[in-house]
């Protein structure tokens, strides 16, 4: 790695081929260099350039089964529908493979299930001969053009959400469209009417089962949203409309909804979630507990009440 680093650091163009039509993304990319993958990407390399046989980085790595360098790969612009030499998209290496959690996770991102390659394939004849059930549920069910994602990345009920059209919501689910497809960042319909505090929709998906569990990319739960936004009606038609996480669910900064309402310093929305049972020994990536946070923000009513259920829980 280090000759690596050294090199470009020197000046190297990183979207050179070598004599053999190779870039140094894709050879990257096919080793399953994930730091020098990275590297490459945030010094400039053409995440959607060909390699000779006209791969992309993407396409290697579903034809690789490399599932840990997709996610990366979308967050930094990679086309998802680009097709090589011989007509094959990275949605297609991902069906031969028969690797349904990341078709499925593709389709979510927007990757077109009607490319036909050189060979009169698609994705419905390799279906056909790999016989993998949930990647056929999954297409008889999202084939549905309510829950197709549209080039501004959301689907019509994700947009009908962001939008807060309340009656577009509703006729739209009534149409067929799935109420837990997210857009192409990672947010529900469900996250989005709670990020944006559009309280009849967020009642109307409840009732319709929207997952409560779902998380965007950053980890966040609809119930994290909410306990960032300080929206304890929301927060509260949560709970009654369903089981929710509460004790173990973190997003990546380690954070659970008690410790992001510590944080946000309201006191009604941690003694709501202390009634519903939350962790109040749970540690964030930083190192910060309920009790710390109330310490931080000068809260001694909060610190006090904290310190007094941390001790209830010892005693029982």
């Amino acid at each position: 790695e280090d000759i690596v680093y050294d090199l470009i650091n020197k000046g190297v163009n990183v979207n050179e081929k070598n004599k053999y039509g190779d870039l140094p993304l894709t050879i990257a990319c096919t080793k399953n260099y994930g730091n020098i993958v990275t590297y490459l990407l945030d010094h400039g390399a053409d995440i959607n350039e060909k390699d000779k046989n006209g791969n992309t980085a993407m396409i290697i790595l579903c034809k690789y089964n490399y599932d840990n360098l997709i996610m990366p790969l979308i967050k930094c612009g990679a086309d998802l529908n680009i097709t090589n030499n011989i007509g094959n998209s990275a949605l297609m290496e991902t069906c031969y493979n028969n690797n349904s959690p990341l078709f499925i996770h593709l389709m979510c991102y927007g990757a077109y299930t009607e490319t036909e390659n050189r060979n009169g394939d698609t994705i419905y004849t390799i279906m056909k001969e790999t016989n993998n059930e949930a990647i056929i549920n999954y297409i008889n069910e999202n084939n549905n053009p309510f829950n197709v994602i549209n080039e501004n990345g959301e689907t019509m009920l994700t947009e009908a959400c962001s939008n807060g059209d309340y009656s577009n919501v509703i006729w739209t689910v009534e149409s067929g469209a799935n109420v837990n497809i997210k857009n192409i960042m990672g947010y529900s319909p469900l996250a989005i009417a709670c990020e944006l505090e559009y309280e009849d929709i967020v009642i109307y998906l409840l009732e319709k089962h929207a997952d409560v569990f779902s998380k965007n990319e950053n980890g966040d739960t609809p119930l994290m949203i909410s306990c960032k936004n300080e929206n304890l009606l929301i927060i509260q038609k949560l709970f009654e409309n369903t089981i929710v996480d509460i004790r173990d669910s973190k997003n990546k900064e380690g954070d659970s909804p008690l410790t992001i309402a510590c944080a946000k310093n309201n006191f009604n929305i941690v003694k709501y979630l202390i009634e519903k049972k939350a962790n109040i020994s749970t540690t964030n990536n930083n190192g910060d507990t309920p009790i710390s946070l109330a310490r931080k923000n000068n809260n001694e009513k909060m610190m006090n009440y904290l310190i007094e259920k941390e001790n209830e829980k010892k005693l029982s």
